[in-house]
Formats: structure tokens, sequence, C-alpha cells
């Protein structure tokens, strides 16, 4: 069954309040002028999508228009001031030059290891040098094991304690 159809289409109105609506949002949350196309696109395929479920029974169409690009506003701001994308969270820049008592500064970038880079991607929770200790503290743990439950995993019906 095909989705219902509208014959709204975006009009000069529309795109008016686009506009105005993606020019509203630079200064907030960190949206700056270079972000003013990527709102406005974002904005008009909310819009044309919505635009599906428009009924002129239920309001009118400016009204319509208005309530949907306010809302994707409201929601594009939500979603930048998330805490993994706020933007104040970043106290200052990888490509900030620090002195680090060498001949000339560096950036900051590279000051970092390879180790808080592999934390901070997730690829790792734990820092190498604790992961190291549990790969140590296993080791034990299983030497001290008997063949059968050496080999037991999460397949087997037979568990560490030994009982099924």
């Amino acid at each position: 069954m095909e989705p219902k159809r509208s014959n709204y289409e975006l009009n000069d109105f529309a795109l008016n309040m686009v506009n105005i609506k993606a020019l509203q949002l630079v200064g907030k949350a960190g949206f700056t002028f270079d972000d003013v196309e990527d709102t406005k696109q974002d904005m008009i395929l909310d819009l044309l999508e919505r635009l599906t479920k428009y009924d002129p029974s239920k309001s009118n169409y400016k009204l319509f228009v208005t309530c949907v690009v306010d809302r994707k506003g409201r929601n594009l701001i939500r979603h930048r001031l998330m805490e993994m994308r706020d933007h104040r969270r970043e106290a200052c820049s990888l490509n900030d030059e620090i002195d680090v008592g060498e001949d000339a500064p560096v950036q900051r970038l590279a000051t970092i290891s390879q180790d808080d880079h592999d934390i901070r991607s997730g690829k790792y929770r734990r820092p190498a040098e604790e992961r190291e200790h549990l790969r140590l503290d296993l080791e034990t743990v299983l030497a001290d094991l008997s063949p059968e439950l050496r080999r037991c995993d999460a397949t087997d019906q037979v568990c560490l304690a030994g009982r099924p």
C-alpha cells in the first residue's frame, strides 16, 4: 500500500520560514553561519517528509509549516546539545600549540598517546596497563582450574563453579 501523497509542495512561504529559522539558529548551541545551508537542507527534508501527512481539514498550510519548521529547529538544538556533541564540552582545540619544554611548541594532538586515543574512540574501555593486569589475573585463575573447567565457554553447560 503506497503512502498517501499530499498535493502540497514547498512554496515561497515554506522556503522563507526555513531560511528564517536556519538564520535564527546561528549563535545558538554552537551553530554558525557555516551551518546555515546544512540546517536548511535538514529542515526542508523534514518538511517534505511531513507534508505527506498534512491534512487540510485539521489545520491550515501556513500553521502546519510553521509548526514543523519550529519543531525541527528545536530538535536540531537538542541534538547539538546532547552531552557527547556539546560544543561547550571541549575546553581547547587539538590544534592549539603548547610549550612542552622542547625547542619549539607542538600541537596538543602530538601529546596524546595511542592509549588515550583508543579509550576516547571506544576501542578500549581501560588503559593498556589495566588491561595487562586483568590478562595476568585471568591467566593466574585459569592456571588453577582443572582442564575441563579451563576449556569452559558460553556454549558449555558446565560453569566455572562446576554446577550445570
